[in-house]
């Protein structure tokens, strides 16, 4: 008898769903092991994103393209991030942690990668450098997304072992060579390269404007660790490649460090200043000042549609976003206590997208988000204090939310408000996504 094959349609969407954020890699590897038709379009999935950080998992990773067809070889994997070799079969990270699994079938080339993350780090024995990052990027001809994560030089003769993180933050890291720049610079894919995630964890963190003088068609940058410093707030920047303004045109911003400082204000200020046009999604990870985000919002020509903050204690960011939120008719308040017959007009400014990561975010900030009637998804975390019920009756009067994302602290499963909240989002027809991972929650904006 002969077997019916399934229609490639269907293992696509099976496998696309497996795919969505955030995958699924190990039932990504389960389906790659169900037949010959499923193996090769499940192994471009889990090779879309790789990361190394050794001159092992380098050798793994260039050796690729030469597995026979047909011949078994080694995946592994960790996390999201997977690399595989016939003879070098090691990855990024310890790897006594890491999975394997063997596939049979087909070759996967180094034109699956899409998003590469490296790690250099000058104290690591066997470590990447910059020049191996700039063969990796010409071999891999679909790259679109770069990650860096850069340490600094341990000085000479000082034990590593039992440094604190605030001592690692004060070690100076190389710049990255000319030869090398220009080697990424002239890069067959270097015009397509649209993300750039560095993370500098050094004092001297030059490497930021030195890429971006060569990738000038960055559209999303996200950074960590230390902002390089400008001499006069207007655009001079230290560094071995000066550059009189940023050259990218970015639509997304995304920061991981601290802002409060002039000097890290006044770069901000020199990174978006050919932004001004495109820039429409603004990403904090740790609490900015009102003062660096009115002038983000000011500068912007066009308005933005997402923001994201840990917090919005500060009444000074609450003001900006409130602001930006509307046209609508919201309460007025005495205090946390609603004043029945009072109302305020909210000017237009078309933001769509707020996330508010900490659950101690005051009551009045969610009413205000939720009868908005431009906000179109929000996204907030909740814990056992929470005033859902309050929130819940929001719900149920405003026409403009389309989805409502919700990231459930200690203590919040146990909130007797979740269940108005879910029947009220199911009344409106709004789609409610739970969870009790901060990462998964983070990966739910657009």
């Amino acid at each position: 008898m002969s077997v019916l094959q399934m229609p490639i349609e269907i293992v696509l969407r099976i496998l696309d769903l497996a795919n969505t954020p955030p995958p699924d890699p190990k039932l990504l590897q389960s389906c790659s092991l169900v037949c010959k038709a499923w193996s090769s379009h499940a192994q471009k999935m889990l090779f879309h994103s790789v990361s190394i950080s050794t001159h092992r998992g380098y050798t793994a990773l260039v050796a690729a393209p030469r597995t026979p067809h047909g011949s078994t070889s080694t995946v592994i994997m960790r996390g999201s991030h997977l690399t595989r070799s016939p003879a070098l079969p090691f990855i990024a990270g310890i790897p006594s942690f890491i999975p394997t699994i063997d596939f049979t079938y087909s070759t996967i080339s180094r034109g699956s990668i899409i998003e590469l993350s490296v790690i250099i780090d000058p104290n690591q024995y066997d470590g990447l450098t910059f020049a191996k990052l700039s063969h990796v990027v010409s071999l891999c001809p679909n790259i679109r997304k770069i990650g860096i994560s850069v340490f600094g030089m341990q000085p000479q003769g000082r034990d590593a072992v039992g440094v604190d993180n605030q001592w690692r933050m004060r070690r100076l890291a190389p710049p990255v060579p000319d030869e090398v720049l220009e080697e990424l610079r002239t890069a067959p894919n270097a015009s397509r390269i649209s993300e750039l995630r560095l993370h500098d964890w050094s004092d001297k963190p030059e490497a930021l404007i030195q890429l971006l003088g060569i990738w000038p068609h960055i559209t999303s940058l996200k950074i960590a660790g230390r902002l390089p410093t400008t001499n006069d707030g207007v655009g001079s920047v230290f560094s071995t490649t000066p550059l009189d303004a940023a050259p990218c045109a970015l639509e997304t911003l995304s920061l991981n460090c601290t802002t409060g400082a002039e000097s890290n204000v006044n770069f901000v200020k020199w990174l978006l200043a050919g932004s001004q046009q495109t820039l429409r999604r603004l990403e904090f990870l740790k609490e900015p000042s009102g003062k660096l985000l009115e002038d983000i919002f000011v500068r912007s020509v066009l308005p933005l549609e997402s923001v994201y903050l840990p917090s919005c204690l500060s009444p000074a960011i609450g003001q900006v976003i409130q602001h930006r939120l509307g046209p609508t008719v919201v309460p007025v308040f005495d205090g946390d206590n609603e004043i029945d017959g009072d109302h305020a007009f909210v000017q237009v400014q078309g933001l769509k997208e707020v996330f508010v990561e900490d659950p101690s975010t005051p009551l009045k900030f969610l009413l205000w988000a939720i009868r908005s009637e431009t906000v179109q998804r929000f996204g907030f975390g909740i814990d056992g204090c929470t005033d859902l019920s309050s929130v819940a009756r929001a719900i149920k009067t405003q026409t403009g939310l389309k989805r409502i994302a919700v990231w459930i602290c200690d203590g919040g499963r146990g909130n007797c408000g979740l269940g108005s909240l879910r029947i009220a989002c199911a009344v409106r027809g709004i789609e409610l996504e739970e969870t009790q991972d901060v990462k998964e929650f983070r990966a739910w904006k657009t």
